[in-house]
């Protein structure tokens, strides 16, 4: 499970948003948009359950890792 919390202070009006990427790929249904004033602080959060590859049980982080990335526009 990745719980994210994160504070976005954008320094223009328009909209934000995080979306969790797993391996390079976006995971459906894990992100957070929101609509922001410039010069605001706006916090964005969810919640999503992250499948692992097999090979990372026992951890192969070596040879196979599996990579999360959390991806921020606006």
């Amino acid at each position: 499970m990745v719980d994210v919390s994160a504070s976005i202070a954008p320094t223009a009006a328009g909209t934000v948003s995080i979306q969790l990427a797993k391996n390079g790929v976006l995971e459906l249904g894990s992100f957070s948009v929101a609509s922001a004033a410039a010069a605001s602080t706006v916090s964005l959060g969810f919640t999503s359950l992250v499948q692992v590859n097999k090979n990372n049980n026992p951890c192969d982080c070596t040879t196979n890792p599996t990579t999360i990335q959390l991806i921020n526009t606006g």
